[in-house]
């Protein structure tokens, strides 16, 4: 049980690691590149400081037409179409989302929940209280799995527009 448990957190650390080395992606990419972005979510902090977020729906010469999803200034930038201008657009987040971390951390979860609740429910006192405790222990673990492997899905990559 110990050795699982070790096996566990050694894999937890690697993939923290892991997402470290990859969080700092980068590319450069011209005006004309852009349009190889178009239905992928993007971020971009505007000048006055606001954040949007949204999916890239076309690359004009002017500018750049956003489907506002997400801002942190709903009076300058409400949710739905806008352009931002060619001007103001030097840096951006590409924002994707992988599967793999999910499925490995509920696998993980479910499998290390259900060996513990195993364990506890073998040294409970009674049937009712063995398999209350492999629910909660298996279903919590699990769950906990899940959203450690969404947060290891998730990459930002920064695209430094080349005017």
């Amino acid at each position: 049980m110990n050795r699982q448990i070790a096996l566990l957190l050694v894999s937890t650390v690697v993939f923290g690691f892991h997402v470290q080395a990859k969080a700092g992606e980068k590319e450069e990419l011209t005006w004309g590149e852009l349009s190889t972005l178009n239905g992928r979510t993007i971020r971009m902090t505007m000048p006055q400081a606001a954040v949007i977020t949204g999916k890239l729906t076309a690359v004009e010469p002017d500018g750049l037409v956003l489907q506002i999803q997400k801002t942190t200034d709903k009076m300058a930038y409400p949710n739905g179409r806008f352009v931002v201008p060619r001007s103001q657009v030097k840096t951006l987040d590409v924002l994707s989302k992988r599967k793999r971390g999910r499925v490995i951390g509920t696998i993980c979860g479910a499998w290390l929940g259900l060996s513990l609740g195993t364990y506890a429910g073998i040294h409970a006192n009674s049937a009712g209280t063995a398999l209350a405790t492999l629910a909660g222990v298996g279903g919590g673990l699990t769950t906990l799995g899940y959203y450690l492997g969404d947060a290891l899905d998730k990459r930002v990559t920064t695209v430094v527009v080349r005017q």
